[in-house]
């Protein structure tokens, strides 16, 4: 548990009004391992979701408005040491854990350390609605943000595991796919989703091999396995039918490009946080939202 240097003696809870999610790389973009260059893989994800027909904004501001993920920011502070504050950011969700962080104040502008320089690494676990749901790790989290009156704007830094993605965004992911081919599988977005991803996954050395001519893809070629429980079924995957399959996902050249390990925040056997700025091993994918937050009365 990280614990700031000072004792804060005020308390103010900002609840969270709306999350930006980025749609670029360059979107919130920050230096997470601190080899100078700001990154955000996240944008390149969100981007990839818009082309196949998902709206992650659209799903995150529907959150907010039904009120099923409530985010706060608690921030502590004592006056006799203004250049200082604490400050808690998470959800108030069953067994999320909230991040704690430790900052300092310049010109109105609150910073907390950066990831880079973190000795204990600011961990959360946060829902993302626009995935089904599913709730992920942010690990090496940083917080930026401006205090005006009673509203926060802010940013949130941080990286995924890449664990998590192979764990919970592919599966979530193709489901989601599956669903938009199955509402409208005539369609000619619904073709061209199904040209992209509903292939087999090519070879992955499992022994898998398609069951139908697909195009381009006879009967008979190699095909990708899904993991096996409690991630995917452990099944092969299929060509040509209707179903997107987690290997599909995670194989297919677009979903590599875009969501591959851009960062190093863990030592090459992953059981210490250190940041890495040469990414011998890059084991995490690089995340920044922005938010706005308004104190609770």
């Amino acid at each position: 548990m990280t614990t700031c240097e000072f004792g804060a003696t005020q308390l103010e809870v900002f609840d969270l009004q709306s999350i930006a999610l980025p749609t670029t790389r360059s979107d919130f973009a920050y230096d997470v391992d601190g080899n100078g260059t700001p990154e955000n893989q996240l944008g390149n994800i969100v981007g990839v979701l818009l082309t196949v027909g998902l709206d992650p904004q659209a799903e995150i501001d529907g959150a907010f408005l039904g009120g099923t993920i409530p985010t706060s920011l608690s921030l502590l502070t004592d006056p006799s040491l203004p250049a200082s504050f604490g400050a808690i950011f998470g959800q108030s969700l069953p067994q999320h854990e909230q991040a704690v962080f430790c900052g300092s104040v310049a010109d109105g502008r609150f910073s907390t350390v950066d990831t880079s320089e973190e000795v204990e690494p600011g961990r959360l676990l946060l829902t993302l609605p626009f995935v089904e749901g599913i709730s992920i790790h942010v690990v090496g989290a940083q917080l930026a943000f401006i205090r005006k009156s009673d509203v926060v704007t802010g940013q949130l830094h941080g990286a995924i595991p890449v664990s998590e993605m192979r764990s919970q965004v592919y599966p979530a992911t193709a489901r989601l796919m599956t669903k938009k081919l199955a509402g409208d599988p005539q369609s000619t977005f619904s073709r061209e989703l199904a040209s992209i991803y509903d292939t087999g996954g090519g070879d992955d050395e499992s022994g898998c091999s398609t069951s139908r001519d697909c195009g381009s893809t006879p009967v008979g070629s190699s095909s990708c396995r899904n993991p096996p429980p409690p991630v995917g079924d452990g099944h092969c995957a299929d060509a040509c039918d209707h179903v997107i399959d987690p290997c599909e996902v995670e194989r297919n050249n677009i979903t590599r490009n875009v969501t591959a390990a851009d960062v190093q925040l863990f030592t090459d056997d992953g059981t210490q946080f250190r940041p890495n700025p040469e990414r011998t091993h890059k084991d995490s994918v690089s995340l920044g939202i922005a938010f706005t937050a308004k104190l609770r009365q």
